[in-house]
């Protein structure tokens, strides 16, 4: 809960001077729809309470809101599975569909542009258990069983990071961002290609 608190401190802080120089443009500049960039990440995921994984993503922009103010969609997936008994296993998966809300700083540079945001969105989570059949001396044998169940939950992301413009159609982006979700809330640290579209 602590984390999740500072986390949101930070990023309101960074957000504020966003929002209201959002807010001072020129109003009139209608809302630009369409995909002005692509990509797709990799990188670490740190679930609460399981050990971390490698998680998957695809994004992009799909509309400009106001100057500097983009809307992205973006698509996660990762997975988690862990030993438990004699072979079996428990696996812990989580596939993200979510809008998200990301402010571009204007830092005058032509390298790099911080970026930082929130979104909400959904969750498909999928907790699956597999035990297979066991043997013991004697003759005992404990038959295995499968089980499997999916929830959909709602969660609220917060964070940031850098797009590194490699060159006028690419783009290297490095972000971390921290989803609050019940029972899966989780850290993720990415790495990706950007490639910017033409619009």
């Amino acid at each position: 809960m602590k984390r999740i608190m500072v986390l949101s401190i930070i990023v309101c802080a960074l957000c504020a001077p966003a929002v209201w120089s959002a807010k001072n443009q020129a109003t009139n500049q209608p809302v630009r729809f369409g995909f002005s960039s692509v990509g797709f990440g990799v990188g670490m995921v740190d679930p609460d309470d399981v050990d971390a994984t490698v998680g998957f993503s695809f994004f992009g922009d799909v509309a400009q809101i106001r100057p500097n103010l983009n809307l992205e969609m973006f698509l996660g997936y990762w997975q988690q599975s862990e030993d438990v008994w004699e072979g079996g296993d428990v696996t812990l998966r989580d596939f993200t569909i979510m809008p998200r809300c990301k402010y571009m700083f204007d830092l005058q540079s032509p390298s790099v542009t911080p970026f930082a945001g929130g979104g909400l969105g959904f969750h498909i989570v999928s907790a699956g258990i597999d035990v297979p059949t066991m043997e013991y001396g004697g003759g005992v044998i404990i038959p295995g069983y499968s089980e499997n169940e999916t929830e959909l939950k709602l969660g609220l992301d917060l964070g940031g990071g850098l797009l590194f413009n490699v060159k006028d159609s690419m783009a290297i982006q490095t972000d971390a961002w921290y989803s609050m979700v019940s029972d899966v809330s989780h850290l993720a640290l990415r790495v990706g290609l950007v490639f910017k579209l033409g619009r």
